[in-house]
């Protein structure tokens, strides 16, 4: 634990136990007698006010007026906060330099209904794991930063240096995956950009461009009218629930009968190569109808697999 956060925790442990010995610091955050003496010194600058006292008894004692304030919760509010925490705390870093475990413990430490929080805690657990590895908090923080300032920007993505000026439009995360979600000012075309694969981003000053182009909206700017081609794929349940989760422009669905759907979607006609990953990833149940090219594309794709065995 980072000294920042193990200082933080400590003035929310000296804040909620009021009375305490060195001993329950070195035990509660694992550390040595002297570094828990550096500590509690370093928290009374911070502003806490603590009052020592020796003998058998003595100890540390938190006096003056608590500067949290506890949270109000319903019980049912506080069960929908505690399992979307933990659902979510599979993704095990934060463009933030901080935890989902670190925003619950704060939730804990504010609440007067830790019982319930621990029994909540006790039966609920989710499983996936989480292979996004975040590599720079400084590029997040600066799209971010480019992104509410209404900044155009160019880019260096991938060891490649776009040439075109790009605004940021948000910021998704889907599939285990933090995506830039950008604008080609010229051609007002969205990309999806994998914000691990950005090198770095080149401010070029302030842009009324796109403004148009939301969160809410920015799928109908991720194709070209004039450079679009129709797909229909027959799929299963199985299929379709994968076919799902990708990011399309806009798609539809038609049900055939129980177990059969017609998924139909425009793709941009140089995107056919990457749509053909995806689908192979689908395996036996889905099976592309139109166009052409794209069952070629997939045929390329499995005969590369197979050349592997």
């Amino acid at each position: 634990m980072k000294k920042s956060v193990r200082l933080y925790h400590m003035i929310e442990y000296c804040n909620e136990k009021r009375n305490f010995k060195l001993n329950d610091l070195m035990s509660e955050f694992n550390i040595s007698h002297s570094t828990a003496l550096r500590d509690i010194k370093e928290i009374e600058a911070l502003g806490v006010p603590l009052y020592s006292s020796t003998g058998k008894n003595g100890g540390y004692m938190t006096i003056g007026n608590r500067n949290q304030t506890k949270i109000a919760i319903t019980d049912e509010e506080l069960k929908a906060l505690v399992f979307t925490l933990s659902s979510i705390s599979n993704v095990s870093k934060l463009p933030f330099q901080t935890e989902y475990q670190e925003i619950l413990k704060k939730l804990y430490n504010n609440s007067n209904k830790k019982e319930l929080i621990n029994q909540y805690n006790e039966i609920f657990q989710y499983f996936n794991e989480d292979t996004y590895q975040f590599k720079s908090y400084k590029i997040f923080n600066e799209i971010i930063r480019l992104t509410i300032g209404s900044k155009s920007f160019k880019i260096c993505y991938s060891q490649n240096y776009l040439k075109e000026q790009y605004k940021g439009i948000g910021i998704l995360y889907k599939n285990q995956q933090w995506y830039f979600v950008v604008v080609n000012i010229a051609s007002k075309l969205v990309k999806l950009l994998n914000i691990s694969k950005i090198k770095e981003v080149y401010e070029m000053g302030e842009t009324k461009e796109c403004n148009e182009i939301t969160m809410q909206n920015f799928q109908q700017f991720m194709v070209e009218n004039e450079n679009t081609i129709d797909i229909q794929i027959r799929s299963n349940i199985i299929g379709l629930n994968i076919l799902k989760g990708y990011l399309w422009s806009d798609y539809m669905i038609e049900n055939i009968n129980e177990e059969t759907y017609l998924f139909k979607s425009k793709v941009n006609m140089q995107d056919i190569n990457f749509i053909a990953k995806l689908i192979v990833t689908c395996g036996a149940n889905v099976k592309v109808e139109f166009p052409i090219s794209l069952k070629k594309a997939i045929k390329t794709e499995l005969t590369k697999i197979i050349n592997l065995y």
